[in-house]
């Protein structure tokens, strides 16, 4: 299929059919080349992928505090907290087994839910947006177990794109 896809594109161009300068725009806008570029490993040349000058372009131009290198020395990183969520997959097994009651779910860009196995029972609030959020109400002694941002107590309101895990 990708064969026959870049075999037309060719002969569209030869043919004068699509002009370079005006399709490319709509054809990198679908592409998913942007996400397949090479690791950024590090912020040496080229990312640290390779010695060489990249086949892929842009590899490794924005490699600076992007990279695995610096996202695992980070403690407050991207990187770091899927590794605190993937650990709290195995304290919790509820996260894994427990049945689902979603909250919120008329409310726009907000996602909310708790787990419940036995008596381990977890609250879920996700913040979709760039906005600042009001918590849905809910009662219950909750212990934040992890969050993206610094956070101490439920204290109303969900800052934009906040992820927070409670035990109840």
């Amino acid at each position: 299929m990708m064969a026959e896809r870049n075999g037309y594109a060719k002969a569209a161009l030869r043919s004068g059919f699509l002009r370079l300068e005006t399709q490319l725009p709509k054809i990198l806008a679908g592409s998913r080349d942007h996400a397949r570029t090479p690791v950024q490993w590090t912020s040496d040349p080229y990312a640290g992928f390779s010695d060489a000058t990249p086949w892929i372009l842009g590899a490794g131009d924005e490699n600076t505090g992007w990279n695995a290198q610096d996202e695992a020395e980070d403690p407050n990183s991207v990187l770091n907290f899927y590794k605190s969520v993937i650990a709290l997959r195995r304290q919790f097994r509820a996260l894994v087994y427990g049945s689902v009651k979603f909250i919120g779910l008329k409310r726009k860009d907000y996602f909310g839910y708790f787990r419940t196995l036995g008596e381990q029972q977890l609250l879920v609030e996700c913040n979709l947006s760039n906005q600042t959020l009001r918590r849905e109400p809910v009662s219950g002694n909750f212990k934040l177990v992890a969050s993206n941002y610094d956070r101490i107590t439920l204290d109303g309101r969900l800052r934009p794109y906040e992820v927070s895990i409670y035990t109840c």
